[in-house]
Protein backbone atom coordinates (compact mmCIF):
# COMPACT_ATOMS: atom_id res chain seq x y z
CA UNK A 1 0.00 0.00 0.00
CA UNK A 2 1.57 3.38 -0.73
CA UNK A 3 1.97 6.30 1.94
CA UNK A 4 -0.57 8.74 1.98
CA UNK A 5 0.93 11.93 1.56
CA UNK A 6 -0.46 15.76 2.44
CA UNK A 7 1.03 18.22 -0.16
CA UNK A 8 0.62 21.72 -0.43
CA UNK A 9 2.30 23.58 -3.09
CA UNK A 10 3.47 27.21 -4.10
CA UNK A 11 5.26 28.62 -6.30
CA UNK A 12 8.25 29.49 -3.83
CA UNK A 13 8.07 26.56 -1.35
CA UNK A 14 6.57 22.52 -1.12
CA UNK A 15 5.43 21.33 2.07
CA UNK A 16 4.84 17.88 2.22
CA UNK A 17 4.09 15.25 5.29
CA UNK A 18 4.01 11.64 4.97
CA UNK A 19 2.20 10.34 7.85
CA UNK A 20 3.43 6.90 7.51
CA UNK A 21 6.87 8.09 7.77
CA UNK A 22 6.21 10.86 9.84
CA UNK A 23 8.26 12.35 7.43
CA UNK A 24 8.02 16.52 6.65
CA UNK A 25 9.67 17.70 3.55
CA UNK A 26 9.84 21.51 2.79
CA UNK A 27 11.71 22.46 -0.47
CA UNK A 28 12.25 26.28 -0.47
CA UNK A 29 12.96 28.04 -3.78
CA UNK A 30 13.55 31.83 -5.27
CA UNK A 31 14.57 34.47 -3.48
CA UNK A 32 11.82 35.52 -0.86
CA UNK A 33 10.04 38.92 -0.04
CA UNK A 34 8.34 39.37 3.34
CA UNK A 35 4.52 38.47 1.44
CA UNK A 36 6.32 34.90 0.66
CA UNK A 37 7.54 34.67 4.39
CA UNK A 38 4.33 35.47 5.46
CA UNK A 39 2.01 33.35 2.88
CA UNK A 40 4.23 30.12 3.93
CA UNK A 41 4.32 31.02 7.92
CA UNK A 42 0.76 30.40 7.11
CA UNK A 43 0.49 27.50 5.69
CA UNK A 44 2.88 25.72 8.20
CA UNK A 45 1.60 26.92 11.05
CA UNK A 46 -1.82 25.75 9.75
CA UNK A 47 -0.58 22.22 9.46
CA UNK A 48 0.25 21.59 12.75
CA UNK A 49 -3.48 21.11 14.58
CA UNK A 50 -3.82 18.58 12.39
CA UNK A 51 -0.38 16.60 12.14
CA UNK A 52 -1.98 14.73 15.05
CA UNK A 53 -5.29 13.73 13.29
CA UNK A 54 -3.11 11.87 10.68
CA UNK A 55 -1.11 10.07 13.22
CA UNK A 56 2.17 12.57 13.70
CA UNK A 57 2.11 13.67 17.51
CA UNK A 58 3.90 17.36 17.01
CA UNK A 59 7.13 17.43 17.68
CA UNK A 60 7.96 13.73 16.61
CA UNK A 61 7.98 14.37 12.95
CA UNK A 62 11.84 14.32 11.13
CA UNK A 63 11.67 16.84 8.62
CA UNK A 64 13.95 17.27 5.10
CA UNK A 65 14.33 20.84 4.57
CA UNK A 66 15.70 20.85 0.77
CA UNK A 67 17.06 24.02 0.03
CA UNK A 68 18.90 22.94 -3.52
CA UNK A 69 16.75 25.75 -5.07
CA UNK A 70 16.79 28.45 -2.81
CA UNK A 71 19.28 31.13 -3.22
CA UNK A 72 21.52 32.67 -0.26
CA UNK A 73 18.86 35.02 1.14
CA UNK A 74 19.15 38.49 2.69
CA UNK A 75 19.68 38.90 6.32
CA UNK A 76 16.64 40.01 7.86
CA UNK A 77 15.24 36.85 5.53
CA UNK A 78 17.56 34.63 7.27
CA UNK A 79 16.65 35.71 11.19
CA UNK A 80 12.79 35.02 9.86
CA UNK A 81 13.70 31.84 8.70
CA UNK A 82 16.09 30.67 11.38
CA UNK A 83 12.37 30.96 13.37
CA UNK A 84 10.62 28.42 11.75
CA UNK A 85 13.97 25.87 11.10
CA UNK A 86 14.78 26.49 14.92
CA UNK A 87 10.72 25.62 15.92
CA UNK A 88 11.14 21.77 17.44
CA UNK A 89 7.39 21.79 17.49
CA UNK A 90 7.37 22.36 13.50
CA UNK A 91 10.39 20.93 12.25
CA UNK A 92 10.62 17.99 14.87
CA UNK A 93 13.61 16.38 16.66
CA UNK A 94 15.28 15.44 13.67
CA UNK A 95 15.97 17.62 10.87
CA UNK A 96 18.52 17.33 7.79
CA UNK A 97 19.01 20.47 5.70
CA UNK A 98 19.96 19.91 2.14
CA UNK A 99 22.31 22.36 0.90
CA UNK A 100 23.97 22.32 -2.89
CA UNK A 101 25.89 25.99 -2.04
CA UNK A 102 28.81 26.56 0.29
CA UNK A 103 27.91 29.86 0.79
CA UNK A 104 24.71 28.59 1.70
CA UNK A 105 25.55 25.93 3.29
CA UNK A 106 27.85 28.82 6.22
CA UNK A 107 24.91 30.80 6.14
CA UNK A 108 22.74 27.28 7.39
CA UNK A 109 25.09 26.54 10.51
CA UNK A 110 25.08 30.07 11.68
CA UNK A 111 20.78 30.42 11.65
CA UNK A 112 20.38 26.92 12.37
CA UNK A 113 23.12 24.86 13.98
CA UNK A 114 21.07 21.92 15.55
CA UNK A 115 20.35 21.21 11.63
CA UNK A 116 22.80 18.31 10.30
CA UNK A 117 23.76 18.90 6.72
CA UNK A 118 23.93 17.06 3.87
CA UNK A 119 24.89 17.59 0.13
CA UNK A 120 22.77 14.24 -0.97
CA UNK A 121 19.41 13.83 -0.78
CA UNK A 122 19.67 10.27 -0.63
CA UNK A 123 22.02 10.22 2.33
CA UNK A 124 19.70 13.21 4.05
CA UNK A 125 16.91 10.41 3.74
CA UNK A 126 19.09 7.62 5.10
CA UNK A 127 19.93 9.33 8.21
CA UNK A 128 16.35 11.37 8.77
CA UNK A 129 14.89 7.50 8.41
CA UNK A 130 17.16 5.78 10.94
CA UNK A 131 18.77 3.85 8.51
CA UNK A 132 22.76 5.51 8.33
CA UNK A 133 24.51 7.63 10.61
CA UNK A 134 26.09 11.59 9.22
CA UNK A 135 29.15 11.57 8.11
Amino acid sequence: MAPSVHQFDDPAYTIRLTPERRLLEISFRGFWDDAIYDRFDRKVRALLPGMPLVGVPIGSQVTLLDLTGYPVQNRPMLERLAVVGNDTDLVGHRVATLLASALLRQQARRTVPGHTLFSDRGEAMAWLLGESTPA
